[in-house]
């Protein structure tokens, strides 16, 4: 069915004509709900007729829609209006690869992010059990800020009719734009793995065949297979060898190999996996060595004289791991003289122990150091415990032409230190103040009151210094009182040139862990404009060079970037993998997104090599009231989210670290510890159980809240679709559901009503505020609410009536998160950060009248931070 502008399905508002190929046809519209373009590709009505394929297909877009990466294009959900079915995706603006190709091979310095981006995507869909089955460049976009998405995830699949032979002339086909000219069709079965050619059954190698197709296309701007029609294309898929020596004479011999790899007829020794593309890739573009293949080939030039790459070359560096719990020393100095020469070297911290200050995980969540604009001095926030018996962080100074560093006096408990544009003063944070030292010597300066400078600062041209302490400020560096700037939480301030335009990361959707969603904007202090400039990215800072350089997943990227229109001009490119950056989804709270790395106006880059997050093996253990712990289970990677069902028989938590980004559910029984993993595709968090225990409630940050009945082959379903949703709790009649939700950057509590296990109704929220609320628990006889707010400075626990109306009381009286009831409801209990773990409180309350409590009882202290504490008591004869 053809759809006219105008016309609506459901909440979507089409708008527009996008396309149209051999899944129907595909439309731009308007979701009025959440106020947002999506692309609506509609089913042509043989395929929405068949309930069979219908069936498969739906399962399908379930699991798509459950798998969250950067490179996908996500699948929001499926709509049907008087028979009309849409898939309704993602909107990528942009042009797809095969626009690109249309006007040439493209530069190998280029085409290796863009494989890069495509390989990391199937790679997370691979591990997730979905093929592809149709890559192809006309199935790649790259939009304006170049960022690559893959499209049609799992839609091929979809298609068939199930084993046997197909009708491979019914594939879906197109021209080219690169190709018309010579008169060639390119669709499906020009990348047609040959066992997918013939029929048979397929499996992730014929998307790796794929694969090294569209990057041989890349590279060289001609089609891989050639032939007059589809017959054509088959045998030459069938039959002939791919001209290997068309590729670029500068392709490097590990990339070369690679595309021989992905392209082995023999299914058996073809590249078995993709992620082994992925590290060559990776290889390449940090420009580490090939040794097996040194001689073989010509290599890319370390250096490229394309003005999109920076002009630095950045040789590979390894991470120094000195146990679980050491942060590695400051480590690689990158730095480029006016000439084209490179040097590079290695630095310890001495006489600190350690960069500092640490928090989660053993090391800053904030950048630890800077270095002068003129590239000669590096100052870095150190720890050590020489001075006494308790660790202490000063800043420490370190020319390059010296051996050592020295302390500079007056900076107890500083941290996150930075510039002046003059290279003659430091700023630096401590004991709630923001302040500046002279490099050459003198006591500190106060400049302002700050509270937390928890989102870094940084020093502009026209002396006004923007900080964030949570919301973002501006001072002048002579001191004085901070202005607000407007009502906007930020973090990573960094200056442009002209002194009045402030970059920084977006707060609001790293609150969840959600850091594929974080954007850097820029805002001119004078007209408050603002824009996004980047997506998926963080910790952006402006390079002379003519770049903005960011982080992503650990990796660093630049960008060209025109400082005086403020637009970024061109597409990312991937500078260093292995950078440590402050991203964590089990304790986002605690991170920034920041790098740690640091930029000279003279060309200069220090960094750490590390990761995301150290990876390592987490313990799940039960603890009694008493503070005596014994050993469920040991896990590899983190553990977030725990719930105990309300047998105490098992506990259900999503896992993370464990080898990959994605974070999945599982669950573990109690007393034995056995693990049963419940999903697979990723990007699931939050879980709750249901009150009868059958279910698991649990949130997509991307897409909902999703119910998955335990013991079940049949996917989760969405109850409530939306971004950054999080679960809270269910009432013990199963009548109410209890959820977060962001509203204008701060995180509210809302309830919504439920009948068998669905929601119904229109969602409410629990007692509005301006202030941030979290993990809401309703009483066991559902009169009463247990929630956290800040509204009086800090987190507190609150109890108040529901479904209300009522005054709402105050449980904890000097901070406290996680209030959970006891199975009779005599207790609430709440846990409270003591610095290096928690302290566990219990209330003795009484709910039959009005709501009484008593004053909190320490039950006892732990050594670890748990994310969400086991969130059901069962109060035993013994106490």
């Amino acid at each position: 069915m053809a759809l006219q502008s105008g016309d609506r399905l459901g909440p979507y508002g089409v708008t527009g004509v996008l396309g149209a190929g051999g899944m129907g046809e595909v439309y731009r519209a308007r979701d009025a709900r959440l106020n947002r373009d999506v692309a609506l590709k509609v089913l042509p009505e043989s395929f929405a007729a068949d309930p069979d394929r219908l069936m498969r297909f739906t399962r399908e877009a379930q699991t798509l829609a459950a798998l969250s990466h950067p490179n996908i294009a996500a699948i929001y959900g499926i709509e049907e209006t008087d028979g009309v079915r849409a898939i309704v995706m993602e909107l990528v603006e942009g042009e797809d690869l095969s626009q690109r190709i249309a006007r040439g091979a493209i530069p190998i310095e280029d085409a290796l992010p863009i494989a890069r981006s495509i390989a990391d995507a199937l790679e997370a869909a691979h591990d997730a059990g979905i093929i592809h089955r149709d890559l192809k460049p006309a199935n790649v976009k790259v939009r304006p800020d170049g960022t690559v998405k893959v499209l049609d995830f799992g839609l091929a699949r979809s298609q068939d009719p199930g084993p046997g032979p197909q009708n491979v002339s019914n594939s879906p086909t197109r021209t080219s734009p690169a190709l018309t000219a010579m008169g060639v069709i390119l669709g499906t079965a020009a990348y047609m793995a040959p066992e997918q050619a013939k029929g048979r059954q397929v499996d992730r190698r014929a998307d790796i065949w794929a694969f090294g197709v569209v990057l041989y296309e890349m590279l060289t701007g001609r089609a891989a297979f050639e032939g007059e029609d589809v017959s054509d294309l088959l045998v030459a898929v069938l039959s002939k060898d791919v001209n290997l020596s068309a590729l670029p004479a500068t392709t490097p011999a590990n990339l070369h190999r690679l595309i021989a790899r992905c392209l082995d007829r023999n299914v058996k020794t073809r590249l078995q996996h993709i992620a082994e593309a992925r590290i060559v890739l990776d290889a390449i573009i940090a420009g580490v060595p090939d040794d097996e293949g040194a001689g073989a080939a010509a290599t890319v030039p370390s250096a490229p004289s394309s003005s999109r790459v920076l002009p630095w070359a950045l040789a590979a560096a390894g991470a120094i791991v000195a146990g679980a719990l050491a942060f590695p020393a400051l480590r690689h100095l990158r730095e480029v003289p006016a000439a084209t020469s490179v040097a590079s070297l290695s630095m310890d911290i001495a006489p600190a122990e350690r960069l500092g200050p640490t928090g989660t995980y053993a090391r800053p969540s904030r950048t630890a150091f800077a270095i002068a604009p003129d590239g000669a001095t590096i100052v870095f926030a150190g720890e050590s415990t020489a001075a006494g018996a308790a660790s202490s962080t000063m800043l420490y100074r370190r020319p390059l032409a010296e051996a050592t560093a020295v302390v500079i006096p007056g900076t107890d408990g500083a941290e996150y230190p930075f510039f002046s544009p003059d290279g003659q003063w430091v700023g630096f944070a401590a004991g709630g103040k923001l302040k500046k030292v002279a490099l050459g010597g003198g006591p500190p300066i106060e400049l302002c009151d700050l509270g937390n400078l928890f989102g870094g600062a940084s020093w502009g041209s026209a002396g006004v210094i923007a900080f964030s302490d949570v919301r973002l400020k501006t001072v002048a560096d002579s001191g004085g009182t901070p202005e607000p700037v407007a009502d906007i939480r930020a973090l990573a301030p960094a200056m442009l040139p002209d002194g009045q335009t402030v970059l920084f990361t977006d707060w609001a959707p790293l609150i969840s862990g959600d850091w594929d969603s974080s954007h850097v904007d820029a805002l001119n202090l004078k007209t408050r404009e603002r824009r996004t400039l980047l997506t998926n990215a963080a910790d952006a800072r402006y390079s002379p060079t003519g770049h903005l350089v960011f982080m992503r997943n650990a990796t660093l990227l630049a960008v060209p970037f025109d400082a005086t229109s403020v637009e970024v001009t061109g597409a990312a490119v991937p500078l260093l993998a292995g950078v440590m950056q402050s991203v964590n989804a089990t304790n986002s709270n605690s991170e920034t997104g920041m790098g740690q790395f640091a930029l000279s106006a003279s060309g200069a880059l220090i960094y750490v090599a590390g990761d995301i997050n150290p990876t390592g093996n987490s313990t799940l253990v039960r603890v009694d009231r008493r503070g005596t712990e014994t050993t469920l289970a040991e896990t590899r990677g983190g553990l977030g989210g725990l719930r105990l069902s309300a047998s105490g028989s098992r506990v259900v938590a999503y896992r993370t670290g464990d080898g990959s980004r994605a974070t999945d559910l599982w669950m573990y029984d109690v007393p034995s510890g056995t693990p049963t993993r419940l999903t697979s595709t990723g990007g699931a968090t939050w879980p709750v159980f249901s009150p009868d225990g059958r279910s698991i409630t649990f949130a997509n940050s991307e897409t909902g809240i999703y119910s998955a009945l335990l013991g079940s082959s049949d996917p989760p379903q969405l109850l409530m679709d939306g971004r950054l949703l999080t679960p809270a709790a269910w009432s013990a009649d199963g009548r109410w559901l209890a959820y977060l939700q962001y509203v204008n950057g701060a995180r509210q509590t809302f309830v919504r009503g439920a009948q068998d296990g669905r929601l119904v109704g229109e969602p409410r929220p629990w007692s509005p505020s301006a202030f941030t609320q979290s993990h809401a628990a309703f009483s066991p006889d559902g009169r009463w609410m247990a929630y956290v707010s800040n509204d009086s400075g800090e987190n507190e626990v609150y109890v108040q009536p529901f479904p209300g109306p009522g005054e709402k009381r105050r449980v904890s009286p000097s901070g406290g998160s996680s209030p959970a009831w006891s199975r009779n409801g005599r207790e609430l209990f709440f846990q409270k950060g003591n610095g290096d773990g928690y302290s566990m409180f219990a209330v003795d309350v009484s709910t039959a009248g009005d709501f009484q409590a008593s004053a909190p009882r320490l039950l006892f202290e732990g050594r670890y931070w748990s994310t969400e504490p086991l969130r059901s008591y069962d109060v035993t004869p013994d106490g």
